[in-house]
């Protein structure tokens, strides 16, 4: 089939986050499973019993989050503490939370000196709603934007715009004015603002380094806010978060989008 003939479609997710799960006891790690799954539709759950299982799916599989016993057999071990070790070679920030029965302060100032930073949930009074609640927080503070701005001077006026919050930018007015499209997290909105200002004089911009990226002669998008691709009559289109309407990709502008997109996928 030519793609460039046919109306078709093909979407490369990104949003999708993975957990990781190392736990050999396999009545603990069934209820693990059950409580994340309950909670989250958009997770993609990963889980291993075994030290050199769980060494393979880390070797092998983008994670966002690891949640791993400390020992993986029945015996006194800290399996799981070297798992982390090798873990963190690959994920220098990302959460690992350990699940212990040793609540030994000394012991997980051991365990920080050896991976760094890492959150500890004693077994035994694990709950549903704390594990729940400590992986809500931590996906959320991982997602956090970098602060940065971009700067519109009209007149006597100095605007800055959060980049984080702009999920698209279009030229109006023969190219003189360009259309903000802002989504606030917080209130769960989305408004528009009109500048006097070029989409290069934006793109030329500090702040827009690694956020927005110029898909076309007259739009720019965020490109962390890209969810997909589709090929209709031809013509190249980006989905992006908050947006039903589809952005047209210029063909001069196809091969650094698609790398983009390709980026987004490998994190």
């Amino acid at each position: 089939m030519n793609v460039l003939s046919y109306k078709m479609q093909f979407w490369w997710e990104v949003k999708m986050k993975t957990i990781f799960i190392a736990e050999n006891n396999r009545d603990h790690l069934k209820m693990l499973r059950k409580w994340i799954e309950g909670e989250f539709s958009d997770i993609q759950l990963l889980t291993a019993k075994t030290f050199l299982d769980g060494r393979d799916i880390v070797e092998n599989n983008h994670i966002d989050l690891f949640i791993l016993d400390i020992g993986l057999t029945n015996e006194d071990d800290e399996q799981g503490v070297q798992l982390a070790e090798e873990i963190r070679e690959k994920y220098p920030h990302n959460t690992i939370i350990f699940q212990t029965v040793q609540s030994d302060h000394k012991y997980q100032v051991d365990i920080h000196s050896r991976i760094g930073s890492a959150i500890y949930l004693v077994k035994q009074e694990l709950s549903k709603e704390r594990l729940i609640a400590t992986i809500h927080h931590e996906l959320d503070r991982f997602a956090a934007p970098l602060t940065s701005f971009i700067f519109i001077k009209e007149r006597s006026e100095r605007t800055l715009i959060p980049t984080h919050q702009i999920f698209r930018i279009e030229k109006v007015n023969n190219g003189h004015d360009a259309v903000f499209f802002l989504y606030d997290k917080k209130s769960d909105g989305i408004t528009t603002k009109i500048f006097r200002i070029s989409l290069t004089g934006i793109m030329d911009q500090a702040g827009a380094r690694g956020f927005l990226l110029r898909c076309h002669q007259s739009h720019i998008i965020n490109q962390k806010m890209m969810e997909g691709v589709t090929v209709e009559e031809s013509m190249y289109k980006v989905k992006i978060e908050h947006e039903d309407e589809l952005i047209p990709i210029g063909r001069n502008y196809r091969d650094k989008t698609l790398k983009a997109l390709g980026r987004m996928l490998k994190k």
